[in-house]
């Protein structure tokens, strides 16, 4: 994953911190050091294809809290990662497919 802001970008992450990575329907969380980049425009999910089952995984949406401004921003993907593919998810921009889920609290 690259994190892209308004001064600047990350390289690129690998996004692996134990065997339970990525599984469905959980929640995964990671740490990033880097430089400020400013606020976050985008990211870029990378996915290469490794592993001997199920390679193919949804990614629903991806957060980022920033730790100087403790700004959140989120993007929507609702869709599947299959094959080596890369995918370009912009801050508040609802995905290609159209597809989300509305949270109203009242």
């Amino acid at each position: 994953m690259e994190l892209w802001g308004t001064k600047d970008h990350t390289s690129p992450h690998r996004l692996d911190t134990s065997a339970n990575n990525f599984e469905r329907g959980q929640k995964d969380m990671f740490a990033i050091k880097a430089p400020d980049i400013g606020d976050l425009t985008h990211v870029i999910v990378r996915k290469d294809n490794s592993g001997l089952l199920g390679t193919d995984w949804h990614l629903q949406s991806v957060e980022v809290l920033h730790p100087l401004t403790k700004k959140r921003f989120f993007m929507l993907h609702n869709d599947w990662l299959k094959g080596a593919c890369e995918r370009k998810l912009e801050v508040g921009k609802v995905p290609a497919s159209g597809k989300c889920t509305y949270r109203v609290t009242v």
